[in-house]
């Protein structure tokens, strides 16, 4: 978007950054143009993206004479899939969660969260405005700017502004008001440190400072919480059940001190200990703020980029599921469909799943948003790169085709997709390649690379450090469900240097199990129900839908033999966000 240029001495302007509502509305249209277009390529390539496992398309070619498959490739794959690759999809929100969560295993549990908002009175966004507009005016000038201070703060962090830095994640959002705003989490490299109350002290302030300070005007204007109550009075509608849902006031502390959740109880010293007061007038109200209304801040950040950027210590898990809770909520327009009892989907289904129609349905875009993505500026990102780990049976693998290839075509195809990560990694381990043997299938991409082409692992020539590693390895998620798929994972992750299927089943008297969960059972891996705690344990951080979790639970007690139903409902009735027993489900289970 041009701003403007000289022509013979004479100015020219872009008529779209004078149009104000008009011109957001020009972008918005410009946006859903850009991503129909896109949308639509995808929905008519189908046929170029279709994914089959390995086995049904194994069966589609070789089934002997008149199988019901023989030779009929266009019978499979026919819902329209929406690729992970679509920034927004839920697919792509889902990768983006369990990338931050494999970093979380990796580096142990974030130090710092830091919530940067687009501060719409900075200089160089009022500069450009023309007389009589505001921000919303031209969201491309607010999305630059913010952009630009958004990669300023990172570089001040990796510049170890807190310390050494290790790690972070981060995700972009945008406010039904429309301003920009992010989350980041960041892991340090000094862990000791972060666990001592004098680091956080020296980091992070939750009181209002003297009036010679040179932040007392930007913690007055923009760190102060409150008045909670109705929106019509000008104060915040943050009240939920009577209760303010981020806890304000907070209660008056004379020193840090940390808790067991991982999260600081920050010095606010009362009125009558020292703190600080200050008066401000909301609507003719006088409203007098203490320290127990202070959003935690980096003074140093708050010095600088002179805006709302909340800093806290967040020693905890939960903070990620924060950084993402948008996945939680779900998609902007809800949607339902109805369909008859006993309605299964099949390939010869009239109306398959079409995700991108959805996608395009459920959509809600802002000028701001829409600017933003014109840009191609990131939604998120994360460092460490992290390598996706697939894992599937014998003959299971995901093989990508074409339904009107040749039958030789097709085999060409999949003796190409015959070699996976997984296989590859069963090689690697049996050539005693490096030091793969001494590795879980989670660590070979610190230690090797994956070339796409060659289908294979080779060794990395420059290793990364131990400490900070420059690619992570997670391992896709397998459920209960499917229980020998979860059985797969759940050796993988507890055997170093796996040769093959068969030794994964080879127990050390040299026996080999029938199952994959047999051997986890022999190996006393899942030999009561720890290992159904832990599925549920790993489900509760991974899985951002809370009906998921339920469904899970109910899921478990039914198909597996818990011991006892009750005490796993206890553990998990938090994560499931409920406060009573289902006593039909339970008590049925503990019947079975």
């Amino acid at each position: 978007m041009m701003m403007g240029r000289e022509v013979k001495g004479e100015e020219v302007v872009n008529p779209i950054h004078l149009s104000n509502k008009l011109g957001q509305q020009w972008i918005v249209d410009q946006y859903c143009k850009y991503m129909s277009e896109k949308l639509r390529f995808i929905e008519n390539n189908q046929k170029k993206i279709r994914a089959e496992l390995y086995s049904g398309c194994k069966d589609a070619i070789h089934d002997g004479d008149g199988g019901e498959n023989t030779g009929d490739l266009g019978k499979m794959g026919r819902p329209v899939i929406l690729p992970a690759s679509v920034t927004g999809s839920d697919r792509w929100y889902k990768s983006k969660y369990m990338d931050a969560m494999a970093i979380c295993l990796r580096q142990g549990r974030p130090h710092l969260f830091n919530t940067m908002t687009c501060n719409p009175n900075w200089p160089e966004i009022k500069e450009e405005l023309k007389p009589g507009q505001t921000h919303n005016d031209r969201p491309e000038v607010v999305c630059r700017v913010f952009h630009a201070k958004l990669k300023e703060l990172m570089k001040d962090i990796k510049d170890g502004l807190f310390g050494e830095y290790a790690a972070h994640v981060y995700s972009i959002e945008f406010q039904k008001s429309g301003l920009p705003h992010a989350h980041i989490l960041i892991w340090m490299a000094d862990k000791e440190a972060w666990r001592k109350t004098e680091t956080v002290d020296k980091v992070i302030s939750a009181e209002i400072p003297d009036e010679s300070s040179p932040i007392y005007k930007r913690v007055v204007e923009s760190m102060l919480h409150g008045p909670c109550g109705n929106p019509e009075d000008g104060q915040r509608s943050c009240i939920q059940n009577g209760i303010c849902r981020f806890n304000f006031p907070k209660d008056y502390q004379y020193k840090t001190e940390f808790e067991e959740d991982g999260f600081p109880r920050y010095q606010r010293r009362s009125p009558e200990d020292g703190g600080n007061t200050v008066a401000k007038f909301r609507n003719g109200k006088r409203i007098v703020y203490t320290n127990a209304d202070v959003v935690p801040y980096s003074p140093w950040l708050l010095m600088k980029y002179d805006c709302h950027i909340n800093t806290e210590y967040c020693h905890s898990v939960k903070s990620i599921k924060y950084v993402f809770k948008y996945i939680n909520k779900g998609s902007d327009v809800a949607t339902t469909r109805l369909e008859s009892i006993g309605h299964t989907s099949s390939a010869d289904d009239p109306s398959p799943r079409n995700e991108v129609e959805d996608f395009k349905n459920k959509m809600f875009v802002s000028s701001m948003e829409g600017a933003w993505r014109l840009q191609e500026k990131p939604i998120a990102d994360r460092s460490p790169a992290v390598q996706a780990l697939p894992i599937h049976l014998p003959n299971q693998q995901t093989v990508f085709f074409d339904p009107e290839s040749t039958q030789e075509e097709m085999k060409e195809q999949l003796k190409k997709d015959d070699r996976t990560m997984l296989t590859d990694y069963f090689r690697l381990c049996r050539d005693d390649v490096g030091n793969a043997r001494d590795l879980y299938y989670r660590d070979i991409p610190e230690h090797f690379t994956w070339e796409s082409k060659e289908r294979r692992w080779n060794q990395r020539k420059h290793p990364f450090k131990k400490d900070v590693p420059g690619m992570i390895g997670r391992v896709h998620y397998a459920g209960m469900k499917d229980r020998e798929r979860f059985a797969l994972r759940v050796l993988l992750n507890n055997t170093k240097g796996a040769m093959s299927f068969e030794h994964l089943k080879t127990l050390d008297d040299g026996s080999v199990c029938n199952t994959l969960m047999a051997a986890c059972i022999a190996k006393n891996l899942v030999s009561d129900d720890q290992y159904i705690s832990d599925c549920m344990s790993e489900q509760a951080h991974h899985c951002t839908n809370i009906n998921q979790l339920r469904q899970l639970f109910v899921d478990l007690l039914f198909e597996c033999e818990v011991v006892d139903p009750v005490k796993l409902y206890i553990e998990f009735k938090d994560a499931m966000k409920v406060d009573y027993v289902h006593q039909y489900g339970v008590a049925t289970a503990t019947r079975k």
